[in-house]
C-alpha cells in the first residue's frame, strides 16, 4: 500500500506497509549501522551516519551523491516510544538559505498482524516546493528501507 496525502500546504503525510515487524521498523530509524544502508534516495549512499537515540539526543547523515557531492541533515530526537513512536527534527546543513528550515517528523508504527504500516508526518516546510522535494526524497529512501527489511528478514 503506497499512499500520499497532504494536510497543508506545508505538510506531507506518507504511508507505507512493510513485511516486518514494527521493532525492526522502529530500529532501522535509530540504529546509525542501519541508517547507512537506507536513508539516502536513488543513486546516493549514506558516507557517514551518527545517532545518539534518546530524547534531546542528535543524529546526522552525510548523504554521497554520485558526483561526489555531500549533503548533511540533521536534528534532535524530540520523543522515543520503542517500538510506537518516533519524532525528531529535521535541518539539512547547507550554504542554501532556503534550505535552513528546521521541519518535523513524526513516524508512527502500527502493528499490522506480520506486518508494519509506518505513518510519516513531515511538518513545518517553508514552501511547497520543499515539501514536494522531501516526498521524492523520502519516496526514493523507503525504495532502500524495503530491500533492507527483506534482506534482513532472510539472515535474521
Amino acid at each position: 500500500m503506497n499512499e500520499r496525502t497532504t494536510t497543508a500546504p506545508v505538510t506531507l503525510t506518507m504511508r507505507r506497509i512493510f513485511r516486518a515487524s514494527r521493532t525492526r521498523v522502529f530500529d532501522a530509524w535509530i540504529d546509525a549501522d542501519l541508517l547507512r544502508r537506507w536513508l539516502a534516495p536513488g543513486a546516493m549512499s549514506v558516507a557517514q551516519a551518527a545517532a545518539d537515540p534518546r530524547v534531546g539526543g542528535k543524529y546526522q547523515i552525510t548523504m554521497l551523491d554520485t558526483d561526489g557531492e555531500r549533503v548533511v541533515v540533521g536534528g534532535t530526537y524530540r520523543e522515543i516510544d520503542r517500538p510506537s513512536r518516533l519524532s525528531m527534527t529535521w535541518e539539512w546543513v547547507s550554504d542554501e538559505p532556503q534550505r535552513h528550515n528546521e521541519t518535523l517528523v513524526t513516524i508512527e508504527f502500527i502493528e499490522r498482524g506480520d506486518e508494519t504500516e509506518m505513518l510519516l508526518t513531515h511538518t513545518r516546510f517553508a514552501d511547497t516546493t520543499m515539501r514536494d522535494r522531501h516526498e521524492h526524497g523520502w519516496t526514493g529512501c523507503f525504495v532502500k528501507l524495503v530491500a533492507l527489511l527483506e534482506s534482513e528478514e532472510t539472515t535474521a
